[in-house]
């Protein structure tokens, strides 16, 4: 069960949710998960506006979940727009617990992680003591051409443990509305027994 609302504010637009996911196959996934996102934009002038996002859920076990748990998610980003460019900051925190014989972390079984937590898909599940992405990103759109460059500094949300450091690069160009073409890198460099991966 998947419900989901929101409403615009003077400060943007606020969505709250609460998605019940009782899986019989892969029981671990199973979980209650609640929570409310704001997310807006300010024009400062013509020249240049700030962007701003904040999110916070809380998650534990629902149905056949062998594994007792709740877990706190938050994302909080903000960036400014200038011309072509927009430049931001961010940090997003899956929760868990590092001193348990069962992953009691966030889970999202339904996510694209590919696309939040690294091009390297390191983190596709979150690890058992959590995981805290703290990630700057540099955009620049210009006509039909596209640069992006993220990088991000990963650690355990429960004990602190280094994980490891990426570099993501894009360059994209469009062709037409039917047709593009894109190229991404991802380079990430393990900590504390992590390999790298490029």
């Amino acid at each position: 069960m998947f419900l989901n609302a929101g409403f615009n504010t003077p400060i943007g637009k606020a969505v709250g949710y609460f998605y019940h996911i009782d899986n019989e196959d892969a029981l671990t996934f199973s979980s209650d998960t609640i929570g409310v996102r704001l997310t807006g934009k300010q024009d400062i002038n013509d020249d240049w506006a700030i962007r701003y996002e904040g999110e916070y859920a809380n998650q534990k076990d629902a149905g056949g979940n062998p594994v007792d748990f709740k877990a706190d998610y938050w994302h909080l980003n903000a960036g400014a727009i200038v011309g072509i460019f927009d430049f931001g900051l961010g940090w997003e925190s899956l929760g868990g617990e590092e001193r348990t014989f069962f992953n009691e972390s966030f889970r999202t079984p339904l996510a694209t992680l590919h696309k939040f937590n690294g091009w390297a898909d390191q983190f596709l599940t979150t690890p058992g003591a959590g995981l805290d992405d703290l990630h700057a990103t540099l955009k620049v759109v210009q006509g039909d051409w596209l640069v992006q460059a993220r990088l991000h500094d990963f650690k355990a949300n429960d004990g602190g443990e280094k994980y490891g450091t990426e570099l993501d690069l894009h360059g994209g160009y469009k062709f037409n509305k039917r047709f593009r073409a894109d190229l991404y890198l991802a380079e990430f460099s393990g900590k504390n027994g992590r390999p790298d991966v490029t």
